[in-house]
């Protein structure tokens, strides 16, 4: 809070000084707003509109962020961290490393592949795809224990 009241003083500083010291700005500018209160009011309608329009959008974008960190914990269990790798071999070899991680610092490493651009088929009588979806591959005995509360995983 303190930190926030800091920086509005100091932006509103050089405009506070205008306002203190120059009379001929303040007198101008007073009398603008009194000879055309219809574009004072446009003026500052239009600022309220911008700063509602970033604040919305800073609530969304921390909102979906916070959303995105929570699908980790919702579909995994429960989880700190996620290690993604880009490649099959950079994957292996994340997966060697973590492997070996002293019991000390991390309490489990589950590993698991997901592919988010599959395609998939289905058959029967018709054939049908689903051009999206996501197949995800784990050891799903080992997945149930993870992290000591078999209830907790979901699996």
């Amino acid at each position: 809070m303190t930190v926030t009241l800091f920086i509005s003083l100091l932006v509103a500083a050089p405009f506070l000084y205008v306002l203190a010291r120059r009379p001929i700005l303040r007198r101008l500018a007073v009398r603008n707003a009194v000879r055309r209160p219809r574009e004072a009011a446009l003026v500052v309608l239009g600022s309220l509109l911008g700063a509602a329009i970033i604040t919305g959008s800073v609530v969304v974008g921390d909102t979906m962020n916070a959303s995105l960190r929570q699908v980790a914990r919702q579909h995994l269990g429960p989880i700190d961290e996620l290690v993604a790798a880009r490649t099959p071999g950079e994957w292996s070899s994340l997966v060697d490393r973590l492997q070996v991680l002293p019991p000390s610092s991390v309490d489990g490493v589950l590993p698991l592949a997901a592919f988010d651009t599959a395609t998939t088929a289905g058959g029967g009588a018709a054939l049908r795809t689903v051009p999206s979806s996501q197949v995800v591959a784990f050891d799903f005995d080992a997945a149930r224990a993870f992290g000591g509360k078999p209830a907790a995983t979901g699996i």
